[in-house]
This record gives structure tokens, C-alpha cells and sequence, in this order.
């Protein structure tokens, strides 16, 4: 055995005994790599972007930035991810889902099949043993206040047994480009932090015009998207007003409405999961239902599904 391969021989021993962790783990060990990642890395940025603040250094475009990609991510999200191919409130042409897919997955809270197993299974199973992210129980067991807070909020995704995606979505296992779009998820979510680098080079020049967008753009934006969605399954479900009995905790968050482009009307869209537009009042603002509204008129989209609710009781329908 050469010098050489004495070097390489413990590498490639450790990278198959992880490979093999892997596959024994049944996608555990991903799982946690990958909620971690989401979880830590971004905060560890806002420190930074804090500082930049109270020193005077932030500027215009690190704002413009940060908001223009957290509402394209979200947008990936609710009228992706959410409306389209989870409850189907409306349909689309391959392109158009396409995008929808990849906003969705910029947001890196997984490829599209796993985040539409899990939601659907949400809608399953709402607040009772199934549920991967109820607020009031989890493993059979009831949980507390700031307990159910904090699983509902981070610590299912660490924990949570992984979706049947056959069982919960066979449709979009059946979907040429939603597949296409799952298997290059780590791109997407790579490209949703070079993107903004790129941006901030082109405005401020240089490395530090890219690590400026990076931060800005990348990392900062991702703490938010990660928290404000995940307050739809936390803070949704515990506060705020409920306009229809659904048998479950959803509540309608006006905060949350406005932040998550439509989102936060949860108890609303649990009384009719399958309506693309998810407000049932002029004060309840809904940017992700205007989407729908203007690639339905725009001639990207067909088929939308109208609410039917207009009583106080709800079906909870998936």
C-alpha cells in the first residue's frame, strides 16, 4: 500500500461507513443535518446584519434584496408548494409549476414530495396522533403550552417520522416535473444563496458586494421564511380568532396573514383546504391568492378553486 492510498484509505472508509449510517437510519441522519443547517446557519448571520444596522453600514439594496427574495421564496411556498400541489386549488402548465416548484425549494424546507406528505399528512391527521407538527400532542402524548410551542415550531423536524410518500401524494410521484424538480433540490437551495451574491456583486462590486448579498439576500432571508412559516404550525394554531368550527386548533393570525403573503388565515383555509384563495374578508389580506388571481388572468393558470365556506362551521377538508 502506498503513502497515497494510507491517506485515502480512512476517508473512504469513513464516507462509506456514513453511507451506510445513512441507509440504516432510514434518512435520519439527513433529516437533522439538514433541520440543523436551516436552522442554525441563518441565525448564526443575524448578529452580523444587526451590527451592520446599528453602525449605519446597512443600505437601501440590503432591504430591497432581503424583501424581493423572501416574497419570491414564500410565494414558492404558498402558492407553490401549498395551494398547487398539495390541495390542487388550481392547476398550471409545466413551466409555470415548474417555477412555482423551484421558488418552493429555494426556501429549503424540502423537495417537494417531502413537503407535501407531510402537509397533507397535517390535514390527515390534525391534531391527533399522525399529526407531524401539532401543537397539543406528539407521540401519543399530550403536550404543553411552551412544549407544544417549541415541537410545533422546530423540533418536529428533527424528530418526526418521515412521510409515505407513496400513501400521501402518488400523484406527484406520477409528476415528470415535480420529479425533475426534487431531484435537483440542493441545487435550487444553492442557487437561492449564489443568486443574491451574484446581485450584491453587480450592485456593490467585489467580494465583499457578495458577501453583502449573500447575507442580505441568503442567509437572513432564510431566517425569516423558516420562521414565519413554521409559525403557521406553532403560533397559528394557538393565537388568534377562529371564524369556523373545524374540530382543531387552526386560527386566523393577522400578523402572520400579512407576513406569510396569506398563510396565517389558517383557520379559514382549514375549513376548505382545496380554495386557492384563503381570506374571507376585505381586511384579510391574501398576496398569495392575488398570485393565483393574476396567472389565472394572465392565462398561467385554470381550473381555480373558489371558497365554498360561508357559514361558521367548516369541513376541514384536505
Amino acid at each position: 500500500m502506498t503513502p497515497r492510498d494510507e491517506i485515502s484509505q480512512p476517508s473512504l472508509s469513513g464516507a462509506a461507513n456514513f453511507a451506510g449510517a445513512l441507509r440504516r437510519s432510514g434518512g435520519r441522519i439527513l433529516q437533522r443535518l439538514h433541520a440543523g443547517g436551516i436552522l442554525l446557519v441563518p441565525a448564526a448571520a443575524v448578529p452580523f446584519a444587526i451590527c451592520m444596522i446599528c453602525r449605519g453600514e446597512a443600505k437601501a439594496w440590503h432591504f430591497l434584496l432581503l424583501a424581493s427574495a423572501y416574497a419570491l421564496t414564500i410565494i414558492g411556498i404558498t402558492v407553490g408548494f401549498h395551494r398547487l400541489l398539495t390541495h390542487r386549488a388550481f392547476q398550471s402548465g409545466k413551466v409555470t409549476k415548474g417555477v412555482l416548484a423551484i421558488l418552493g425549494c429555494m426556501a429549503a424546507q424540502g423537495p417537494p414530495v417531502y413537503w407535501v406528505s407531510n402537509h397533507r399528512r397535517h390535514h390527515r391527521f390534525v391534531d391527533r396522533a399522525g399529526d407531524p407538527h401539532s401543537p397539543i400532542c406528539s407521540d401519543n402524548r399530550e403536550l404543553n403550552a411552551w412544549e407544544g410551542f417549541w415541537h410545533s415550531h422546530i423540533g418536529w423536524t428533527f424528530r418526526h417520522d418521515l412521510s409515505n410518500s407513496v400513501e400521501h401524494c402518488p400523484d406527484l410521484l406520477r409528476d415528470a416535473t415535480v420529479r425533475w424538480v426534487g431531484r435537483h433540490y440542493f441545487k435550487w437551495v444553492g442557487l437561492s444563496f449564489l443568486i443574491p451574491g451574484v446581485v450584491g456583486w453587480l450592485i456593490a462590486g467585489q467580494a465583499q458586494g457578495f458577501a453583502e448579498g449573500l447575507l442580505w439576500g441568503g442567509l437572513l432571508r432564510l431566517f425569516f421564511s423558516y420562521h414565519m412559516t413554521n409559525a403557521i404550525n406553532s403560533a397559528a394554531h394557538m393565537w388568534g380568532y377562529r371564524r369556523y368550527d373545524t374540530g382543531d386548533t387552526s386560527r386566523n393570525n393577522w400578523f402572520f396573514g400579512i407576513v406569510t403573503l396569506g398563510e396565517g388565515w389558517h383557520n379559514n383555509h382549514h375549513a376548505d383546504g382545496t380554495a386557492a384563495f384563503f381570506s374571507r374578508a376585505w381586511y384579510e389580506i391574501d398576496i398569495g391568492g392575488a398570485v393565483i388571481f393574476l396567472l389565472e388572468k394572465a392565462g398561467l393558470a385554470h381550473s381555480v378553486r373558489r371558497g365554498r365556506v360561508n357559514d361558521a362551521s367548516g369541513s376541514g377538508a384536505e
